[in-house]
């Protein structure tokens, strides 16, 4: 999701390229079920929480202050943009 740059307005890198950003509406919602079998937020939350994901922040951090958006990093640091390799590390708990 977060490579499709039809999507970049709904998930994104930070700016530290450490951590994405969501904007959980009913957009991001439907656009779940292009990777997954449900358009249901709080459950692609949990299963972000179930692969060591935790939410770092929960506001408006877009220039649009009416955008609800949640940032999310992974505990061990080790989700980086760009570094692939990094991904066979992160595993369901």
């Amino acid at each position: 999701m977060l490579e499709d740059d039809d999507l970049k307005h709904l998930i994104w890198w930070s700016s530290t390229n450490e951590s994405f950003v969501i904007t959980p509406g009913e957009e991001f919602s439907k656009a779940l079920a292009q990777y997954f079998k449900h358009t249901n937020v709080a459950s692609f939350v949990r299963q972000l929480n179930m692969y060591g994901f935790h939410k770092v922040s929960d506001g408006n951090t877009t220039e649009n202050s009416e955008v609800t958006t949640w940032e999310f990093r992974h505990s061990s640091g080790s989700f980086r943009k760009g570094d692939i390799d990094s991904l066979k590390s992160i595993k369901r708990r």
